[in-house]
């Protein structure tokens, strides 16, 4: 198989096991990141905000706009959003290991807080820049232990947020899961041994939703990573 096929399936792994994890419409009230620029509850789509898909077709969406997004528009702003910067600033290519769960952190947390999380479990500092550091501490870890620490790190993060928001504390376990659902999986080439999105349904969580990462602001290692279902993003650290 041809560099740019493996590729092209490696990411495309990538992304149904976002959608696998992040599912459809929703538009929970205890999640600021529903809103719009307007301040609208619109809800989110396929792991997509209101801010995402305003960034994206330059357009305040409407709660219309939300629901009849399709995976193909999903699709394409996972790609434009995360996998670019991932693979361009960050220097995690489709082959690596650890790409499949970057990905899925990215969509969860935001590219920034990705960035943070990959910098905690690297060992390197933690300033949510991929600067040239953080990429040599990616390439010279093992990349099972890094996977592992990336799955702890984000787990952690969960517990803090759930600290910090005690009302978020009836999606930790859908979060938790889909941190742990990471653990010990590692890429092969024909797509094999990949993790694979637990059902959220009878876990005590929420659907999940969107989470963006790039809000501006604060720099994302003074916010606290926003966490999938719902998305705090209005708390600080």
């Amino acid at each position: 198989m041809k560099m740019a096929e493996e590729n092209s399936m490696r990411i495309e792994i990538a992304l149904n096991n976002v959608l696998k994890h992040e599912g459809g419409y929703q538009n929970n009230k205890n999640d600021a990141a529903n809103k719009n620029s307007e301040g609208q509850w619109v809800g989110t789509n396929y792991g997509i905000t209101p801010e995402a898909y305003e960034e994206y077709f330059e357009k305040v969406p409407s709660q219309q706009d939300m629901m009849q997004m399709t995976t193909q528009q999903a699709r394409d702003i996972y790609q434009k959003n995360y996998i670019r910067p991932i693979v361009d600033n960050l220097g995690v290519e489709p082959s690596s290991p650890i790409f499949n769960q970057v990905v899925d952190i990215a969509v969860n947390h935001g590219y920034k807080g990705a960035v943070v999380l990959v910098q905690r479990a690297a060992g390197t500092k933690v300033d949510g820049k991929a600067g040239p550091a953080t990429k040599k501490a990616i390439q010279e870890a093992p990349p099972r232990e890094l996977n592992n620490a990336l799955v702890d790190a984000r787990q952690e993060e969960y517990k803090r947020i759930n600290k910090s928001n005690p009302d978020t504390a009836t999606f930790s376990n859908g979060w938790q899961a889909r941190a742990e659902s990471f653990r010990d999986a590692m890429e092969e080439p024909d797509g094999r041994s990949q993790p694979i999105a637990p059902p959220m349904a009878g876990e005590g969580a929420q659907q999940p939703g969107p989470v963006q990462g790039n809000s501006g602001g604060t720099p994302m290692w003074e916010d606290p990573l926003r966490g999938g279902y719902p998305h705090p993003s209005s708390l600080r650290r």
